[in-house]
Order: C-alpha cells, then sequence, then structure tokens
C-alpha cells in the first residue's frame, strides 16, 4: 500500500507551524516599530507645541514690558510737566489787577527782564513798572 503524502506525520505539522509563528513575529516587530515611529512623532510634535508656547509667552512679555516702560515714561514726563507749573507758581504769586487785561499770555515787563510767566500769575515788582499802570489806555 502507498502511503499518503500529507499533513499527518508530526514533523510536517511542526515545520508549518515554526512557519506560521515565524510570520506572526515579523508581523508583530513591524506593529512595534509602527508604534514607536508614531510615538517619535507624538514626542517631535510635543516639543514642537512646547517651543511654540514658549516664544509666544516670551513675545507676550516682551510686549508687556514695553507697554509697561512706555507707561512710566509717561507717568515721568507728567510729573515733570506738573513740578514745571508748581516752580512757576512758587516763584510768583498773583499781583496787581491791571496786570490781566494783557491778552498776549506773557506780560512784556517780565518778558524783558529774561523772565517769562504767565498773565494770570504776573507781579508787580517794584524794580520793574507795570505796563498796564504806564498805558491807561490798554
Amino acid at each position: 500500500m502507498k502511503k499518503k503524502s500529507g499533513g499527518n506525520l508530526p514533523g510536517v505539522k511542526k515545520k508549518k507551524k515554526k512557519k506560521k509563528k515565524k510570520k506572526k513575529k515579523k508581523k508583530k516587530k513591524k506593529k512595534k516599530k509602527k508604534k514607536k515611529k508614531k510615538k517619535k512623532k507624538k514626542k517631535k510634535k510635543k516639543k514642537k507645541k512646547k517651543k511654540k508656547k514658549k516664544k509666544e509667552e516670551e513675545e507676550e512679555e516682551e510686549e508687556e514690558e514695553e507697554e509697561e516702560e512706555e507707561e512710566e515714561k509717561k507717568k515721568k514726563k507728567k510729573k515733570k510737566k506738573k513740578k514745571k507749573k508748581k516752580n512757576l507758581g512758587a516763584r510768583t504769586s498773583l499781583g496787581c489787577c491791571k496786570c490781566y487785561m494783557f491778552k498776549s499770555g506773557y506780560h512784556p515787563s517780565l518778558s524783558n527782564s529774561g523772565l517769562q510767566a504767565p498773565v494770570s500769575q504776573v507781579v508787580c515788582f517794584s524794580s520793574i513798572k507795570c505796563l498796564a499802570e504806564m498805558q491807561p489806555g490798554v
């Protein structure tokens, strides 16, 4: 009788199983490689996002600092202007009522002497004659 050549022999079955197992292992390796690649891509994306966030935060901080500096400069300018006004007020006191008649903004007798004061703060000094008194028609 002829022997059947087929899968009934135990050695043959083992060989087939080994081949299948090898194929499965190869598939698993490929899957692992794909997973590793995906993880690397995700890490890179996260790093890029972090870098972008850091850059944006730094830019925002720089802009805020610039705005604060500008506000401080504005405050300093305002303070300086106020000080100048205070100095003028301290130098002069309200005096002759006739001096208010001048509408030019500065009293001419004071401007000739080198001082400049607004008409509302002019004082008629004894050494400088008030032009309002000298010219009654004005």
